[in-house]
């Protein structure tokens, strides 16, 4: 047999060993709990805002939950939705060092028009931020 035969044999041996162990499920998917549940999943929420009793007040809220690790920051604002412009923060609250948390956001209104609520954390991954639906207030 000559080297290129047993080179080319070792290649395909190996791609093939490799494409399986690709297709296979990582451990932490299949993460279940003693009763056979999957576990919480760590997640970020933002809920649209509403108005806080008077008609010049938004409250917006958001949280992250289901998680078990810290991160540098948690924090809630409400925005006003401007087309074409960057949008007018309204309100914001957060924290430092959170693992899990719900805070709220209050301030006042701009003005009838689009507001919503964005949540973001400082992890460094993909998903560090949601925003609500738009809702007309004010």
């Amino acid at each position: 047999m000559s080297f290129r035969s047993i080179t080319a044999t070792a290649l395909m041996v190996g791609a093939a060993a490799c494409g399986g162990a690709a297709l296979a499920a990582p451990a932490w998917a299949a993460d279940t709990t003693a009763s056979g549940t999957s576990a919480a999943v760590c997640r970020i929420t933002a809920n649209p805002p509403k108005s806080n009793g008077a008609p010049t007040k938004l409250r917006g809220e958001g949280s992250r939950s289901g998680c078990s690790s810290t991160v540098t920051y948690l924090w809630v604002r409400v925005y006003k939705d401007i087309t074409l412009w960057p949008d007018s923060e309204r309100a914001v609250n957060g924290q430092n060092y959170v693992q899990n948390g719900t805070f709220a956001a209050t301030g006042t209104c701009d003005g009838s028009g689009s507001y919503y609520t964005h949540t973001s954390t400082a992890t460094g991954a993909s998903g560090d931020s949601v925003e609500s639906g738009r809702v007309d207030l004010c």
